[in-house]
């Protein structure tokens, strides 16, 4: 297929001019390779070593603290990103971290979030009105998984 001049100009001027090609095939999979080497180790050394043995404790307390470690595990893909950035001494420009409309970006960041927790309400509000017979008010469900386990209500 060819492409003529005036097509592949317009092709260009459809992308942002601050965003820089990745010419560098080379420093391009170092980067990835050490970006995913950085997060699966960090994942995997935060699961098997603080939240596996937390999880599998006996203790109440100690369980929940492994349950809230297991929310952090989803923040390693962006400390990868970080550490891959100042490793390769990459820097930050063009990395979308800052925003770029500067206010009239906030009520993106806003939406995302707490877009996901208004949306999970919604849906329950609106699943609970299709199926109104499964509410329970009286949260036995709860009561009866707290017994088993030994808490009281």
């Amino acid at each position: 297929m060819n492409v003529t001049a005036k097509e592949e100009s317009s092709s260009q001027n459809m992308q942002p001019s601050n965003i820089v090609p990745a010419t560098n095939k080379e420093l391009a999979t170092k980067r990835l390779v050490l970006y995913i080497g950085i997060t699966f180790i960090l994942t995997y050394l935060l699961d098997f070593l603080l939240v596996y043995p937390m999880v599998e404790s006996n203790s109440a307390g100690t369980q929940a603290i492994g349950q809230l470690l297991i929310s952090v595990t989803m923040f390693m893909p962006a400390v990868g990103v970080l550490l891959t950035r100042l490793l390769t001494k990459e820097g930050f420009t063009n990395s979308y971290i800052v925003p770029k409309n500067g206010i009239r970006s906030i009520p993106y960041f806003l939406f995302g979030c707490f877009g996901p927790a208004i949306l999970t309400i919604l849906g329950a509000a609106v699943y609970f009105l299709v199926f109104p017979d499964k509410f329970d008010s009286g949260m036995g469900y709860l009561a009866i998984v707290m017994a088993a386990s030994g808490v009281e209500p």
